[in-house]
């Protein structure tokens, strides 16, 4: 599935989201919004929760939506690549 094709999934889901506009590309528009997800950047900093319990809430968020099984398996696997990312 091409960036473009997943980044509409994903804010299909995550409905206070919006695309970041100008010259940043798919990819980089998708991979900011799930970093500032993961870490809950939208949060006061008091209230955060941790990287894991965001993952675990976005894959149930996934899992529990109307997308089809190809976009919630390619949605999922872009959330664990970028988990990979952070952790090195």
């Amino acid at each position: 599935m091409n960036e473009s094709r997943l980044l509409e999934v994903y804010l299909s889901i995550w409905n206070n989201r919006k695309s970041q506009k100008g010259s940043n590309s798919p990819e980089d528009s998708l991979r900011k919004l799930v970093i500032i997800e993961l870490l809950d950047e939208q949060t006061h900093p008091r209230i955060r929760k941790s990287v894991e319990v965001k993952f675990y809430y976005a894959v149930k968020r996934i899992v529990e939506s109307s997308l089809n099984d190809s976009e919630k398996t390619a949605l999922i696997q872009y959330y664990i690549n970028v988990m990979s990312e952070k952790s090195h």
